[in-house]
């Protein structure tokens, strides 16, 4: 296999992965690949942070609940807090952090 062919190869395999669905290892494995190759694979196409790969812009489901206590739960990341809102900046923040975890 070409270098050429060899990146794309990675690439659509580094795309395909959705880390909210499974982890990094066991998609791995799902596809006979190694997890080290993997990692060279990303860094060498995306560069060391795989948040490059993701767009700013991601919407994240988000469930907010009415009652004394709001909650929201994003990524599986359970957040409540006590008053009657939040503000629209703080609640960027927290999606904001959420998503990069």
């Amino acid at each position: 296999m070409s270098r050429p062919e060899t990146l794309e190869r990675w690439k659509k395999i580094i795309d395909e992965y959705q880390r909210d669905r499974e982890t990094l290892k066991a998609y791995c494995e799902r596809l006979g690949v190694n997890t080290r190759l993997y990692h060279k694979y990303r860094n060498e196409i995306y560069g060391r942070s795989e948040r490059s790969r993701f767009k700013s812009d991601i919407l994240l489901p988000v469930i907010i609940t009415n009652s004394q206590e709001s909650k929201l739960t994003v990524n599986d990341i359970r957040i409540a807090y006590t008053g009657d809102s939040i503000s629209d900046a703080e609640l960027q923040r927290i999606l904001r952090l959420c998503r990069d975890l």
